[in-house]
């Protein structure tokens, strides 16, 4: 690795400060057995009073919340947002309803007209 691109080029990831700093190991080879027993019983008891917060859970949760009144909200509209309409595949999606699979284009409604369909009644004798 080349040192001379290190200063000019930071490192990818940021530092990362943790509340609870790991002291090395050389900094408990002076201390007593005592002293360091003491520590952990510490350090043991304080540990389950440490909260891990769970930030995805918790906004999952409240988008559930926030979606559940947004469809209430649009029930009875004509458009709804993208994520609130039906989950379905593309091809679904892309299929002509009844009405727009019975309406003709202005040309073809000209030619009905003009040329509307020839009844004809046979004689049978």
């Amino acid at each position: 690795m080349l040192t001379g691109l290190s200063s000019a080029y930071p490192s990818a990831r940021p530092s990362v400060t943790h509340s609870l700093t790991q002291p090395s190991t050389c900094s408990h080879t002076h201390r007593s057995k005592n002293d360091l027993s003491k520590q952990l019983t510490e350090l043991k008891n304080e540990l389950p009073n440490l909260q891990v917060q769970r930030p995805a859970a918790t906004l999952s949760a409240s988008r559930l919340l926030g979606s559940r009144d947004l469809r209430e909200f649009y029930e009875d509209m004509k458009c709804k947002p993208l994520d609130l309409r039906p989950k379905k595949t593309r091809a679904i999606q892309r299929i002509l309803t009844p009405h727009q699979k019975k309406q003709k284009t202005l040309k073809q409604r000209d030619k009905n007209i003009h040329f509307p369909l020839r009844k004809y009644a046979v004689n049978a004798a």
